[in-house]
């Protein structure tokens, strides 16, 4: 029975390792910007390698500060879709509430890390703005990352701007050029030096991984460690069975028996 527990502990420890994560991040993350200025904000989708069937963007804005420009050809304000998913289910601005809602599907499947939409603001008033996705961890009915009729959303970024008085912000070199970056150990490429969130430090390149234990594992790979630990519970299983056959037959033995086997 223990290597019985044993085994469940086992089980119950690696399998959420192996669980779908997703995250909705705002990229650039942080940006100084004149009374007037226009620009834009992209609410990018990483998938981490799984495969999901759709995504829930749904955020706050400092509507005292920052006011959304329609794109949209409707007279409802709205954000510019991005083309990981096939079709857009809602996208509206609630300019009086300062929020943002935006949802994409697909009937297939969708992995991988891009723009899912992007937000064009307008900078009305000096000082400091939230942009915020509203988020909490296993509720269903806020920003979610969709499969199985699962939410795989595990963190979001949120955004933090800062608004100067108009002709008093020297502009930021936001031209494209492949910009290195760290956060902690995790370094990546960002399209600009506008895009590097505050929280990241901007490297000359990355740095060589060391060789040793990859971070994470693909598909194939975790459904070969699910293979791997059944087989294992089987084995054991076998094992327990025949030493539990065993010691009951050594126990049904009469005393001429093993008297008999012993000589």
């Amino acid at each position: 029975m223990k290597k019985y527990l044993v085994f469940a502990c086992f089980l119950a420890v690696l399998m959420p390792a192996l669980a779908h994560a997703s995250v909705l991040s705002l990229s650039p993350a942080s940006r100084t910007v004149a009374v007037g200025d226009t620009f834009t904000v992209n609410i990018n989708l990483d998938t981490e390698g799984k495969s999901i069937v759709g995504a829930d963007a749904m955020l706050t804005y400092d509507m005292n500060r920052l006011q959304v420009v329609n794109v949209g050809s409707s007279s409802d304000v709205q954000i510019a879709p991005g083309s990981l998913m096939t079709t857009t289910t809602y996208n509206k601005v609630d300019s009086q509430a300062g929020r943002i809602y935006f949802s994409q599907v697909t009937f297939s499947s969708y992995s991988g890390s891009g723009t899912l939409a992007t937000i064009t603001f307008r900078a009305v008033a000096g000082g400091t703005a939230n942009v915020n996705f509203i988020f909490t961890p296993g509720n269903t009915t806020d920003s979610n990352v969709a499969v199985n009729g699962v939410d795989t959303l595990s963190s979001v970024q949120n955004g933090v701007y800062t608004i100067g008085a108009a002709g008093a912000v020297e502009s930021q070199n936001c031209a494209p050029n492949p910009t290195y970056a760290m956060r902690g150990v995790q370094c990546q490429v960002f399209p600009s030096q506008c895009d590097v969130p505050s929280d990241w430090t901007v490297v000359v390149n990355c740095p060589q991984p060391d060789a040793g234990p990859i971070a994470g594992i693909s598909d194939r790979t975790a459904f070969m460690i699910e293979v791997g630990i059944a087989v294992i519970v089987l084995i054991a299983m076998a094992l327990v069975g025949v030493s539990r056959r065993n010691k009951r037959r050594a126990a049904q033995r009469s005393p001429e028996e093993i008297i008999s086997r012993g000589q």
